[in-house]
């Protein structure tokens, strides 16, 4: 038997099986919740709850957008190294996240007549990634343990 290597596990893993949540039509909303208090809850019983103040602390939601992670990866990765990493185009025409971020502006603003955009990447440079981690931390519910 030959063994994966490790960066191509996160590749090919294999799917989940989201059966259980067929036919739900709600969650419970909470806030403000121990985290010792949501494990025993809520953490392992498959039923759907929505933390609504899970990103209470977390600037990412007014900091990060096209420009903000544009100028990152342009200022902190001069060699393009990090435009190499995991790529995912959807349903655009996009080949890689350096043609990506070369969109012009109305595209990026949606203007009339321009072509909508949807694109995600798998982040490979650690200073980026210290650079974003500074604007969001692990949701201060979640169990020690997880």
């Amino acid at each position: 038997m030959v063994a994966m290597p490790k960066d191509l596990n996160k590749v090919f893993r294999a799917p989940d099986d989201c059966s259980f949540c067929r036919g739900i039509k709600s969650g419970k909303r909470i806030s403000n919740i121990d985290p010792d208090k949501f494990e025993d809850l809520y953490a392992y019983n498959g039923n759907v709850v929505v933390v609504t103040d899970a990103t209470k602390n977390w600037t990412a939601l007014e900091v990060f957008d096209f420009w903000f992670l544009k100028q990152i990866y342009e200022r902190h990765d001069p060699t393009g190294k990090s435009f190499e990493c995991q790529f995912f185009p959807y349903k655009t025409n996009f080949t890689s996240l350096l043609e990506a971020f070369s969109m012009d502006k109305d595209r990026v603003e949606y203007k009339p007549g321009t072509e909508p955009w949807y694109f995600g990447w798998s982040n490979c440079n650690e200073e980026i990634a210290a650079i974003l981690r500074q604007h969001y931390d692990r949701p201060y519910f979640l169990p020690r343990t997880s």
